[in-house]
Parts: C-alpha cells; sequence; structure tokens
C-alpha cells in the first residue's frame, strides 16, 4: 500500500509543471519596440492573457490607457524615481517610467493581482467583492478631490 502512494505521489509531482503554467508578456508603445502589446488595455482584454499571467509595462515617454481589470495578473513595471533630483542616476538605460495614465479600476475577478514599480497618475476605482490586492513599490500622483 506504500508503494502505491508514493508511486502516486511521484507521479503528481512529475506532472505538476505540465499542470500549471504562467505566460509572461511584454507591453510596450515606443514606436517600433517589439512586445507583444503596445497598449495595457489590449494586453487586458486579449483571450491570450490568462489568469495568472504576468505583464511587464515597459518604460515609455508616454503614459498607457487604462481599463477595467478583469483578470488575476501580475503587472510589473520599471519603478520610479529613475531621473532627476531624487534619482538613483545610472541604473537604467531608458529613465522613463511605466505610467498608467488614467483611472484604474478592477472588478471581483481581479482579486489576488499584483501591481510593483508602476506609476499611476489616475484614480482607482474597485469592486468591493475584490481582495487581496497588493501594490508594491508604486507611486500614486492621483489629483486629490477639490
Amino acid at each position: 500500500m506504500k508503494s502505491f502512494f508514493a508511486k502516486c505521489l511521484l507521479i503528481s509531482v512529475a506532472l505538476s509543471p505540465l499542470c500549471t503554467s504562467a505566460t509572461v508578456w511584454r507591453v510596450n508603445n515606443n514606436v517600433g519596440a517589439s512586445a507583444n502589446f503596445t497598449n495595457f488595455d489590449a494586453a487586458v482584454a486579449s483571450a491570450l492573457v490568462l489568469n495568472g499571467d504576468t505583464l511587464y509595462l515597459e518604460a515609455s515617454a508616454n503614459s498607457y490607457s487604462t481599463t477595467t481589470l478583469n483578470k488575476r495578473l501580475t503587472i510589473i513595471g520599471t519603478g520610479y524615481f529613475l531621473s532627476g533630483a531624487d534619482a538613483n542616476t545610472g541604473l537604467q538605460a531608458n529613465t522613463n517610467v511605466a505610467r498608467l495614465g488614467s483611472a484604474l479600476s478592477w472588478d471581483s475577478a481581479a482579486t489576488g493581482s499584483r501591481f510593483f514599480g508602476i506609476q499611476i497618475d489616475g484614480d482607482l476605482w474597485t469592486d468591493p467583492r475584490a481582495d487581496s490586492m497588493v501594490f508594491e513599490r508604486c507611486r500614486f500622483l492621483a489629483a486629490p478631490a477639490a
């Protein structure tokens, strides 16, 4: 009986990488750049991008448009303070930030999404049923309410 359970465990461990896979997608809106997507909303809306996938938002002088996030994704940007008085100069080939330029919203299907190193220039709108959203090393620059 122990042998049977040991074989079952071994088979399940061996097959587990086949059952889980997340894809990394590049998003770059710079002219002439070679990436999977040129805008953030197209990447989120794509049927190819699935729950658990990662979107790399690359440095750009132009902000990325936003949409309602309706998938559990990891979104990784370039960080911030890449230029100017507070910068760590000389560390980046492109000192532009990865910036979401308008309001960012998400629904309950985005529960568990994670954001790293993104600058968000607009408001945040959330579905109250969404939880476990993680924002690390992000910069929020939404205009204060009048």
